[in-house]
């Protein structure tokens, strides 16, 4: 788990994603994860990925660092959908 530190700078997030979309949230042990409860954040040299434990967490989550970011280009990706036509 990684922490959060000091040295951590909103200018360092380079974008937020939504959902299951980074390898950390694909991988099988992950796989019962819900996907709306999943976001990240893209730093500029690691990945911050977090699992909310209540469903208004990413509602209060998601706006409250966007609007931290103010200025900022921020990208909110929802995930990709796989076939199961394969």
């Amino acid at each position: 788990m990684y922490k959060l530190n000091y040295t951590d700078k909103l200018s360092e997030i380079k974008g937020i994603t939504y959902g299951k979309v980074t390898d950390t949230f694909l991988k099988e042990c992950n796989k019962k994860l819900l996907p709306w409860l999943c976001f990240s954040l893209i730093m500029s040299n690691r990945t911050v990925d977090f699992y909310c434990t209540d469903e208004i967490d990413p509602l209060i989550w998601l706006p409250g660092l966007t609007a931290g970011l103010a200025g900022q280009t921020i990208t909110l990706k929802s995930p990709k959908a796989k076939s199961k036509l394969n």
